[in-house]
């Protein structure tokens, strides 16, 4: 059964808390695949998860465009969030007004919301970790993720878009260069071309310098599947299936990465039978990031910001 949208206005939204300035947070949005839900990321809440929109509600119809703010819910006990990320810290926003458990790298401990923060961990060593949080509503309660926040770094970092245009950006197979008709993506606010593949094993790549992290970020829709990243030796397999169109997801994030030392990041499309993969830009971070060899050919447009620090320039 599905729960109508007039049903959730007493269900409190999840709201800022402070943290350190001085260094780097990165944040994850909900619709993010970087987070792996259990049973299923999309679809009905009494049974898994279902993405619910401030301003659109609960999705009507495959590929269905969205407004307003994105948050994870489930009524389903043993639902489940995994999410794994390197940083000295992490803080996961959202509300619940059910029981819910919380594992950090094989650590339990009973989670309690207050004030839209649903855990945090401030003392954690730079490095890999892995959060799990496990719901448990009885009938009628819900929990409720909206995004999670990361300390990625110990200094703020500049950032360097590479958008799915530039040269710097090596493609093999069958990409091709597409633009949405409903002007949606990346954003309504500045549309512009993107680049798609259907076809299983077509591959993009970027190789970088100087950066200590790196992003990729690109549409999902109804009819995605699953995709590969991988940095220099490393693959992690995503899946980018969903209900929604969102026109400018966070496909992979890594941090960590050691900024004396050349990388590269690919992305390839390992879902068969002609589902789309979608790409929208690389973003690589850090005190001095460039890409290996010339690059050309970005559009104009208005600069991002990340965690609150904004990028410092678009590759010519």
């Amino acid at each position: 059964m599905r729960i109508a949208p007039t049903q959730l206005v007493e269900f409190p939204l999840p709201i800022a808390h402070a943290m350190s300035q001085s260094a780097w947070n990165f944040t994850v949005d909900d619709t993010s695949p970087m987070f792996v839900y259990q049973p299923y990321g999309d679809g009905n809440l009494t049974g898994g998860w279902a993405t619910w929109y401030s301003g659109s509600g609960f999705n009507t119809a495959g590929g269905e465009a969205s407004v307003g703010d994105s948050y994870h819910l489930t009524g389903f006990d043993g639902a489940s969030i995994a999410f794994r990320f390197y940083g000295s810290a992490i803080y996961v926003y959202g509300t619940s007004n059910s029981t819910f458990d919380v594992t950090l790298d094989n650590t339990v401990t009973n989670g309690t919301a207050s004030d839209g923060l649903l855990y945090s961990n401030t003392a954690l060593p730079f490095g890999d970790h892995n959060v799990t949080i496990t719901a448990h509503p009885s009938d009628g309660q819900l929990l409720m993720l909206d995004r999670a926040v990361v300390t990625a770094g110990p200094t703020p970092v500049q950032s360097l878009e590479f958008y799915n245009t530039n040269s710097s950006i090596k493609y093999s197979g069958g990409w091709s260069i597409a633009t949405d008709p409903r002007n949606q993506i990346p954003s309504t606010a500045n549309p512009g071309p993107y680049h798609k593949t259907t076809t299983l094993g077509d591959t993009a790549s970027l190789q970088f310098t100087g950066g200590s992290a790196v992003a990729v970020y690109g549409a999902i829709n109804w009819g995605n599947w699953i995709y590969g990243v991988g940095v220099d030796n490393s693959m992690t397999q995503l899946n980018g299936s969903t209900w929604w169109l969102v026109p400018n997801a966070l496909l992979f994030f890594q941090a960590g990465l050691d900024p004396n030392t050349s990388h590269t990041i690919s992305i390839t499309n390992t879902a068969t039978g002609n589902m789309p993969l979608y790409l929208n830009s690389v973003i690589v971070y850090g005190q001095s990031p460039s890409a290996n060899g010339p690059s050309t050919h970005n559009p104009p447009g208005n600069s991002p910001s990340v965690g609150g620090i904004p990028v410092s320039g678009i590759s010519e």
